[in-house]
């Protein structure tokens, strides 16, 4: 395994610039997770710690030693993709070999290697098959154990499950979770699937319009997110939003928004009549007598859960509850956080400001 150092990398094509300043540290056998929109510049980060691009500006460096000019087939990295990139003339048993037999591994050797990573990954009756004749979670089983095989330092995922269906993601998870836990080696993960994110990651990079917006474990990124931006992408169903402003009570400041106060007192946060963002979690959001007056609007059953949505003001709020207590749409119901579980973004920047 290797740590990964990336430091100030800046990335542009012409004049667009895709990453801008980027600075990461990847520990030894860290699982990170590089989470954002299409287009924020993920993919080009691992593609250039691959080496299939270079920085424009700032260094990457493996264990400490700068590999901005070497090679990408000396980088001891694997990469998996999207589309598998598999041969599809070739049995299973072929592709799996074939980094081998490039190296120059013995046949018996590879026989051996092949049949190990067969068996961790479950796909020993596939071997005599070819890889045109699989499944798609069968092709990312051969994909992973393409990279396996190779026992490389690093690992790289570029979106490896984008192309399957809820279920397949769900149980090819569990087999990256699995093979990170039983291979303990350096991986950087690249999704924008935050489902993915949260349950598979060491740590989680969210990044926008080519820059890092917070880096922390997945507990940290959801409690507490850095900015409006990155609460709104983690968390399903996404956080509800209300603008308003900060205004003097009688315990300190307090949240206003369309004639509408949240009673939750947020000290130290002047000047007052500041103009913010407040954020609540659909779970952190309940029924409460005398809390705020919201009409429900739309019931949604999931089986194990209800979504409530409610107009609360000129705004529109989901709550995530067990059961709808008997809710009918058109129904008034008194909304209220739970406590400690209100967020506050800068209304102009973005940025969390308490509490």
């Amino acid at each position: 395994m290797a740590a990964i150092t990336l430091n100030g990398i800046r990335k542009s094509y012409g004049p667009h610039t895709v990453v801008e300043n980027l600075s990461i540290d990847v520990n030894r056998g860290e699982f990170l997770t590089l989470l954002g929109p299409s287009g924020c510049g993920k993919s080009t980060i691992l593609r250039m710690i691959a080496g299939l691009d270079s920085p424009t500006d700032g260094g990457i460096l493996f264990d400490g030693q700068r590999v901005n000019d070497v090679d990408p087939a000396r980088r001891n990295v694997a990469m998996v993709f999207q589309s598998y990139a598999l041969y599809p003339h070739m049995t299973v048993r072929q592709n799996l070999e074939y980094p081998l037999r490039k190296r120059g591994v013995p046949k018996a050797r590879r026989a051996g290697l092949v049949d190990d990573v067969a068996a961790i990954l479950r796909i020993g009756p596939l071997l005599e098959r070819r890889s045109s004749q699989l499944s798609g979670g069968q092709q990312q089983r051969v994909a992973l154990g393409r990279a396996m095989i190779r026992d490389p330092a690093v690992f790289l995922f570029d979106e490896p499950l984008s192309n399957l269906d809820a279920t397949l993601r769900a149980h090819m998870r569990a087999e990256i979770i699995r093979l990170h836990l039983r291979l303990g080696k350096t991986m950087v993960y690249v999704t924008h699937d935050q489902i993915e994110a949260m349950t598979m990651s060491t740590r989680i990079a969210v990044l926008d319009g080519g820059r890092l917006l917070q880096l922390g474990t997945p507990d940290e990124v959801y409690a507490r997110p850095a900015t409006r931006f990155v609460a709104g992408f983690v968390g399903t169903p996404r956080m509800n939003f209300i603008p308003g402003a900060l205004v003097q009570g009688d315990a300190g400041c307090v949240f206003r928004a369309d004639g509408l106060t949240l009673d939750v007192p947020v000290p130290s946060l002047a000047p007052s009549g500041r103009q913010v963002v407040a954020g609540i979690r659909p779970q952190d959001l309940l029924p409460a007598e005398g809390g705020l007056p919201g009409r429900v609007t739309l019931l949604e059953s999931t089986g194990q859960e209800v979504l409530v949505t409610a107009a609360l003001g000129s705004q529109e709020v989901v709550m995530r509850l067990e059961d709808a207590n008997g809710l009918r749409v058109g129904d008034t119901v008194g909304l209220a956080p739970r406590p400690g579980k209100l967020h506050l973004f800068d209304a102009e920047s973005g940025e969390r400001v308490g509490p």
